[in-house]
């Protein structure tokens, strides 16, 4: 683990972009490149986490009633 890249002076991250090499914080997760290729996106937990936050984002939309 370490700092994450935009943010040195947090506190260790366990989130690690491989295909950017770096690590990020809960402010900064978020895929850099979603529509471009990446190997390592299969394994990927910044992919995956980011992908059910803007689910969640998607879905209290709609329960609000506003369109996506």
């Amino acid at each position: 683990m370490d700092t994450c890249t935009r943010h040195p002076e947090r506190p260790a991250t366990q989130y690690y972009c491989q295909k950017h090499a770096r690590f990020l914080c809960d402010e900064c997760l978020r895929c850099a490149d979603p529509k471009m290729y990446c190997r390592h996106r299969p394994s990927c937990i910044v992919w995956f986490l980011d992908r059910e936050n803007h689910r969640k984002e998607r879905e209290e939309e709609q329960a609000r009633g506003e369109t996506v």
